[in-house]
């Protein structure tokens, strides 16, 4: 089992002004620079925009913006705290609705997770029906200390992969985000997957 340095994502949900996902805007005061590449999804009136600069990249919306980072050492951890700071600090809006941590964990031999499902009762009916079970998804929400953290274990063709969320809904106060903050949740994280019997590649 490894972890993905390229799934972790940090989401805030509210509703913000259109000018605060404008690629100047974004450029002085997220990221902090004049120089950023942008990048277009999609074609004619469906489509999406995407900035990027050392390493964060900010899929924006005006419901919705996600922080993303292409791997999780130290410097683009900081440079992820500071943009989503500046976001929160400076793209004023009169509620943040949620936000989030995310982060996924793959398995090419999803062997073991494999033995669960076929101990599932209702495993042997589908395939007595002649249906083969292409997919499957087990979906938790993990409740400690107050915090929330849903998990969704998927396998696909023998390969599994967890997906975490770490999610707040109707924060009373915005959240500062740090290194230390998001180093934890991907060790809380990968707690829980050793937890489950799994071993993470790179622990010794």
């Amino acid at each position: 089992m490894v972890f993905l340095n390229d799934s972790l994502t940090v989401v805030l949900v509210g509703d913000w002004n259109k000018l605060y996902i404008q690629p100047d805007w974004v450029a002085n005061n997220i990221y902090e620079t004049e120089e950023i590449e942008i990048g277009v999804n999609g074609q004619g009136s469906d489509f999406s925009v995407s900035y990027r600069c050392d390493n964060v990249i900010i899929s924006p919306d005006q419901g919705k913006v996600v922080f993303s980072v292409a791997n999780t050492d130290r410097n683009s951890l900081e440079k992820l705290s500071l943009c989503v700071n500046n976001f929160l600090t400076k793209a004023y809006t009169t509620s943040l609705f949620a936000y989030g941590i995310n982060g996924n964990f793959i398995d090419e031999d999803g062997s073991s997770f494999a033995e669960v499902l076929d101990g599932m009762s209702d495993t042997n009916q589908i395939l007595d029906n002649g249906y083969e079970i292409m997919a499957t998804k087990i979906s938790r929400t993990l409740s400690k200390n107050g915090k929330v953290i849903n998990m969704d274990s998927n396998l696909v063709n023998a390969r599994l992969e967890i997906n975490f969320n770490e999610h707040h809904s109707n924060p009373k106060e915005k959240p500062t985000f740090d290194v230390e903050l998001l180093n934890g949740f991907i060790e809380e994280c990968s707690e829980i997957v050793k937890g489950l019997g799994y071993e993470l590649e790179g622990d010794e």
